[in-house]
């Protein structure tokens, strides 16, 4: 079971990731492809 509070923001991303990137490359899809800055908590 997961608890969600306001603290937090969950946002989906609807294409294919390669995980093998690691988080360099998902940190590279949250900036580039959504639009959205990765290292400043909301």
């Amino acid at each position: 079971m997961v608890t969600v509070s306001s603290e937090y923001s969950i946002y989906l991303y609807r294409e294919r990731v390669d995980l093998r990137k690691g988080i360099s490359g998902l940190s590279g899809i949250v900036k580039n492809a959504m639009g959205l800055n990765p290292d400043t908590p909301k």
